[in-house]
């Protein structure tokens, strides 16, 4: 009867050890999660709680105080617009460097955040503060851009342009160049002469109004580009 009770009394004390670990565990889980709450490490703590999940005789405590902190934990929402107060959906966010989806609520830790928005070359910063247990939203305006895109009109203008020269270019020097005449030297016939003449004066008549078009398309090129 002695032995046997000896026994129960054993498995009851080795049966408690468990249970007294997971307390002692979670015990020290609850006074991290307290320290990094104090030292305004909100996200951090969550974190830490939420590791804890057999808590034994503290689950009560443990319960009450990873909702007490998720509750604590603030959060930014960030919208980007434009001077006449329309949205501007393409504009990326970054929040203290990290792109994140815009009009989404971020969790945040407590106090100043850097807060910048970007679009087309265009970027504006601001810093904001954040309060424990704040659901805030911000907005941020872009100034319009000041940068036009080049017309298509001047595109295809510009290559004409660069087109017409290079054909001109190539039948001026397959004529050695405008001011050098057709030599009667080595044909056999007046006739022939002629037509070297008439062959000369036809390519030399092509890269003159091949050169005017060219110069035509630049002109409209550059006027378009300044007139956009």
């Amino acid at each position: 009867m002695r032995a046997r009770a000896l026994r129960y009394l054993a498995a009851l004390l080795l049966g408690s050890l468990p249970a007294r670990a997971d307390t002692e565990a979670c015990a020290r889980t609850l006074r991290e999660a307290r320290r990094l709450h104090a030292a305004g490490e909100l996200r951090e703590a969550v974190r830490e709680m939420d590791a804890c999940t057999a808590c034994g005789a503290l689950a009560d405590v443990c319960a009450e105080t990873k909702r007490a902190l998720r509750e604590a934990v603030p959060s930014l929402a960030v919208t980007v617009h434009d001077c006449d107060g329309k949205a501007l959906p393409r504009a990326a966010v970054f929040v203290d460097g990290v792109r994140v989806p815009q009009a989404d609520r971020v969790e945040l830790d407590p106090g100043p955040h850097d807060v910048r928005a970007a679009l087309d070359g265009r970027t504006e910063e601001q810093t904001v503060v954040v309060a424990e247990g704040e659901k805030r939203s911000a907005s941020l305006m872009l100034a319009a851009s000041t940068t036009r895109p080049v017309p298509a009109s001047a595109i295809v203008m510009g290559t004409v342009s660069v087109a017409a020269f290079a054909v001109a270019t190539g039948l001026f020097v397959s004529l050695g160049g405008p001011d050098v005449r057709p030599t009667t030297v080595g044909l056999a016939t007046p006739a022939a002469a002629v037509a070297s003449q008439r062959t000369y004066d036809d390519r030399l008549l092509a890269a003159s109004v091949v050169g005017t078009v060219a110069l035509t398309a630049l002109v409209a090129t550059i006027v378009i580009v300044l007139t956009r």
